[in-house]
């Protein structure tokens, strides 16, 4: 069968699979992360830039990991990402999606690459010993969708992670917290948040660090 769908498709199919009552959350980051525009360019994939520029999409105010959002809680996940001194604390969408709702990970792909999840950065001061010096604190610039120019501060990678380490935990943790369907030569993966967030207890004991 010749299955052909647009990026604005997929992201109506998931609006419409949601519904009023959910939320749809997808990374909406650039490739500056010292300043950021609420309407940059999303670096993200040609999905996150087609659903970025969807009237009834908010955005959060974060120059490393911002993230785009429709829903009725929308202003609730992003709106204190600002705040953020580490882009994946308390305040921000990838915390409150976990924590609060434990939030299920769609990933769509010929090929999934669970390895490239971003939210194994909300468990990292958990598992990397070496946390503290790979962060410093720096300055950023924030314009906000009215125009307004934001000074803020958030900790910076500034020592790269140990890719290998990074892969291996990520697939770990996702392991036993996924499913994968496939629809036509469509791979489908759903990942449980909360569970995989769980699943690096038991890599923090077997001291695998990233």
């Amino acid at each position: 069968m010749d299955f052909k769908v647009s990026p604005l498709d997929v992201c109506n199919i998931l609006i419409e699979c949601v519904g009023n009552k959910g939320n749809i959350l997808m990374p909406c980051y650039t490739n500056n992360s010292y300043k950021f525009s609420y309407y940059d360019k999303s670096e993200a994939g040609i999905l996150s830039e087609t659903f970025r520029n969807i009237d009834s999409v908010f955005r959060s105010l974060n120059s490393q990991f911002s993230m785009a959002c429709w829903g009725k809680d929308s202003e609730f996940f992003c709106s204190e990402h600002i705040k953020s001194l580490f882009p994946f604390d308390k305040f921000s969408p990838y915390y409150k999606a976990v924590y609060t709702r434990h939030a299920k990970i769609l990933l769509i792909g010929d090929t999934i690459k669970t390895h490239k999840l971003s939210l194994l950065h909300l468990i990292a001061k958990d598992i990397d010993k070496n946390y503290e010096r790979k962060y410093r604190l720096d300055k950023n610039e924030l314009i906000d969708s009215k125009g307004c120019l934001h000074i803020t501060e958030t900790y910076h990678r500034v020592k790269k992670n140990n890719k290998k380490n990074f892969k291996k935990i990520t697939i770990r943790c996702a392991k036993n917290a996924s499913r994968t369907v496939c629809f036509e030569h469509l791979n489908l993966t759903l990942i449980n948040s909360l569970e995989f967030i769980n699943n690096s207890k038991s890599i923090r004991k077997k001291r695998l660090y990233i």
